[in-house]
């Protein structure tokens, strides 16, 4: 839940950037909150208009239908800048979330006992603790791996779909420690070490290395499926961010010269309704690469596009 400061530190950008029309961006837990966003907004004198479109990232900026309303400003909430040049002008409010993992780590440390060398990762909401619980670990004794995201520049900082703040230290850690909340965000790096969370929620230290190899066994059977299929459809997204049109060209071509039947098909966001008709086995996906885990919802093998050159 969004707090009164939380408020005032969001406002303080927008009168920063002398916007009165706003196009606000608001993340799904958040939605709870609109009523009180607008009346705070309207308090200060400025309009705002909420988009209720899912929001999947920094990468997926809804810059078009803020110009198209005109909105001097779009305020992307809950996430860092990725470099995503939108055409509006364009804040990100990372909403930063003041807690005490290490308290969480002291109740649970017998988790960490086999464990020597550990290197951390968050979402952007927790990169201010990375250094408090750096030095919590240290404390007790153990080797602590810090990397920088190499798109953010924060400490610790991961995605569902990067994962560079962890990629120089992979090799020389014993495990990975996630702290924040969910497992979503730690559960998307495919490796053979044990990946553990530090979850707020829960007030536990859980180890989430299963969820990760379950993941892996999935893509390498979609993969092995695959092979026999033959009507493909390839993915791009019109999402300025998730935009890949040459990976998208890329991955028909190479399809094509396996003897597969390809279409390229296009949508800001797929959804299985908008392939009712066509009889596709497989969506190559060269958007946000988390697209494959709902391959459940489609009924169809999902793939992404470096899993096209295994095919």
């Amino acid at each position: 839940m969004l707090k009164k400061q939380h408020m005032e530190e969001m406002f303080r950008l927008i009168r920063e950037n002398s916007a009165k029309r706003v196009f606000v961006q608001v993340p799904e837990g958040l939605k709870t909150d609109i009523y009180a966003f607008a009346a705070f907004f309207a308090e200060n004198g400025v309009d705002a208009i909420f988009s209720v479109e899912p929001c999947f990232g920094a990468c997926d900026l809804r810059d078009r239908d803020a110009k198209l309303l005109g909105c001097d400003l779009l305020v992307h909430i809950g996430h860092a800048d990725f470099g995503v040049k939108p055409d509006v002008k364009t804040i990100y409010y990372e909403l930063r979330i003041d807690f005490d993992f290490t308290q969480i780590i002291e109740e649970n440390k017998q988790a960490l006992d086999r464990y020597k060398k550990i290197g951390l990762m968050t979402t952007v909401q927790f990169v201010h603790e990375a250094e408090r619980i750096k030095a919590f670990l240290e404390n007790m004794g153990k080797e602590v791996f810090l990397g920088k995201n190499k798109k953010s520049g924060y400490p610790a900082h991961v995605l569902g779909c990067d994962y560079t703040a962890v990629s120089e230290f992979i090799d020389d850690v014993d495990c990975l420690l996630y702290f924040g909340s969910g497992a979503f965000h730690p559960s998307g790096i495919l490796i053979q070490k044990p990946i553990l969370s530090v979850d707020m929620g829960s007030g536990r230290i859980t180890d989430i290395s299963e969820n990760v190899r379950k993941l892996a066994i999935k893509r390498e059977l979609s993969i092995e499926k695959a092979r026999g299929m033959t009507n493909f459809a390839v993915y791009v997204s019109t999402k300025p961010g998730q935009m890949h049109t040459k990976a998208a060209m890329n991955a028909k071509r190479m399809l094509e010269e396996k003897g597969k039947h390809v279409v390229l098909i296009s949508a800001d966001m797929l959804t299985p309704e908008k392939l009712i008709g066509m009889k596709v086995d497989v969506i190559v996906n060269t958007a946000c690469p988390r697209i494959r885990e709902d391959a459940g919802l489609f009924g169809k093998i999902i793939l992404n596009y470096e899993d096209v050159k295994r095919i």
